[in-house]
Formats: C-alpha cells, structure tokens, sequence
C-alpha cells in the first residue's frame, strides 16, 4: 500500500511531537523508508536538532528527541501498519465483517465511521459512549438505522460525473442543520447503481487530505 506524507502524519501525530510542511495536494505515491535518497520513498535524515521525514516535491515531517535509526525503525513500521491494516480489511470484505472494518480503520481515522448499503441501510457503524454527544442525523442512523429522508436530501454531490462513478469518487457532505458535523463519505458504484457508502463523520480529529485518501483507498477494497 502506497502512503501520502497525510497518512503519515495522521499516524504519527498521536503518538509523538512532529511539525509538519506538506503539500495540500501531496499523493500516495511512497513505498518505503530509506536513509538514502530513492523516488516516491522517504528520505529519513538529521537536520539541526531534530530528525526530517522528507517525501516528494519537498513535504516534510521534522521528528523530535530521537535518532535517525530509532526514526527510521518508526517510520518503517508507520508502512508495515497501513500493509497489514490493508491487508486485514481485505479479509473482512471477502467474509462481509463490517463490524470489522470499523474497528480495524476507526482508530486510524479518530472519528467515527459509518458503512451503509445502497438503501442507506446501516451495515455497521462505530459505538460512541454518549449518543447525545453525536449531531442529530447521527442519532437518527443509530436509533432507526437508516438515514434521515433530511440528510439524503442535503447531501451536496462533487465530482461524480458517470466515468469517474466506477472509481468511487470522494465527496464531502455538510448538513445545513445548525450543530451538525462535517466529514467525509464515499459512495461505492457498480456501473452506474450505488451499492454502498462509507462515512467519516469529524468528531475530534480535523479531517485532512490524508484522511480522504484513506477512505478512497477502503472504498476501492
């Protein structure tokens, strides 16, 4: 599984102090770590008094109070997380394990996840302690397990031209409804019929560019 210096960051940042100058439109292009410059890999070296993650066209991720060995073994293992998270869901489509899913790929998200089929019937969907804490349609999903006639109607459509369709295009949905979240969701096509949807719902973490690169990736598994 090929990563954006995004996907990076969003794994590292609860873990550990970073500073971070990356391209808004920076690809998941890299493959790997390495300590010698390669293409589309991370170039792992020390500046000054801290230790750069550097990617394509100049991102970088500055790591602090460790070595360049200890930074290259956690950067390493930042690729081996996402092959085996890949790898795990793979296996929890083919058995149709949604409940799965979302517990494998919400803590990589650190929001709430929410997979429906094409009637907008809820296949599975995160747990969250206090219900009231969550906006109103998500309430609604949790206590009928449906979306609302009101949200269906809201959902603001991007870039969904009938080619781009098969390729599972990502939008972003905002309810025009006063304290209601944002996130992110992506409607999964057979030809020109919507099968499914995955929804991130922004609960804590700021969703980023990575985090849409994320879902785009669990979409096309």
């Amino acid at each position: 599984m090929k990563l954006s210096m995004w996907m990076i960051a969003n794994r590292l940042a609860p873990l550990m102090d970073i500073r971070t100058e990356i391209h808004k439109d920076a690809r998941p292009i890299l493959s790997s770590a390495r300590l010698a410059y390669a293409t589309n890999c991370v170039h792992v070296y020390a500046e000054k008094d801290y230790v750069v993650y550097e990617g394509e066209d100049g991102d970088r991720i500055q790591i602090y109070n460790l070595s360049v060995l200890e930074a290259f073994e956690i950067l390493q293992g930042v690729f081996d997380y996402y092959q085996d998270w890949e790898a795990r869901v793979e296996e929890d489509v083919r058995k149709g394990n949604y409940r799965d899913i979302i517990e494998q790929t919400e803590f990589i998200f650190r929001n709430p996840i929410l997979i429906q089929d094409g009637n907008t019937k809820v296949l599975a969907m995160s747990h969250v302690d206090k219900l009231e804490s969550m906006d109103s349609e998500w309430q609604y999903i949790a206590r009928y397990g449906y979306s609302s006639l009101n949200s269906i109607y809201q959902i603001e459509y991007e870039n969904l031209e009938p080619e781009n369709r098969e390729s599972c295009s990502v939008f972003h949905w905002k309810q025009k409804v006063e304290n209601s979240f944002h996130g992110i969701s992506k409607a999964l096509y057979i030809g020109n019929t919507e099968c499914g949807r995955i929804s991130v719902v922004e609960r804590g973490h700021a969703v980023n560019a990575g985090d849409v690169q994320l879902l785009d990736r669990l979409g096309q598994i």
